[in-house]
């Protein structure tokens, strides 16, 4: 599962690990999440459809499910200048720890890792216990370049 951004960016996807690092990078730079607002699906004269969410006042306004709730453009231009600041500081090399095995005796925490490795396999995934910095030094660096662009087009979508 992972995390399908849709707006006036285009498309992005993040795997669950990156989209919370991605908040938390830009939380760390000083993003201040407005919460987002429930989903509603409108019809080409504006009119609502749709409302997933049974009552906007009961919506968390969180950004981490895959109810199709949207960011605004003002949350999305926040989150974009957040990262901008961060970027001087992610190194442009892998740092050493940036992926972590799991073997025979070594289990991880997540269900479905664990599974695998139940089962026998040796698993290669990223490795979630490191800072955000850290996380997307590299070449993932340009996954925070690419998402800020993303932003400053304006609002998205989270499904």
């Amino acid at each position: 599962m992972g995390m399908d951004l849709n707006g006036a960016g285009g498309y992005e996807r993040f795997s669950n690990i990156a989209w919370g690092m991605i908040l938390e990078l830009a939380s760390d730079y000083g993003w201040k999440p407005q919460g987002t607002e429930p989903a509603q699906w409108y019809d080409e004269n504006g009119e609502l459809i749709k409302q997933l969410c049974p009552a906007p006042d009961t919506w968390s306004g969180t950004y981490l499910s895959n109810d199709y709730q949207w960011v605004t453009d003002e949350d999305a231009a926040n989150i974009a200048d957040a990262l901008q600041r961060a970027l001087d500081d992610i190194p442009d090399f892998d740092t050493d720890e940036k992926r972590v095995e799991y073997g025979p005796g070594e289990l991880p925490t997540s269900p479905i890792e664990r599974s695998f490795v139940e089962q026998g396999l040796v698993i290669n995934v990223p490795n979630a216990s490191l800072s955000p910095v850290e996380y997307f030094s590299g070449e993932a660096k340009q996954l925070v370049r690419d998402f800020i662009r993303f932003c400053q087009a304006g609002g998205f979508r989270i499904g």
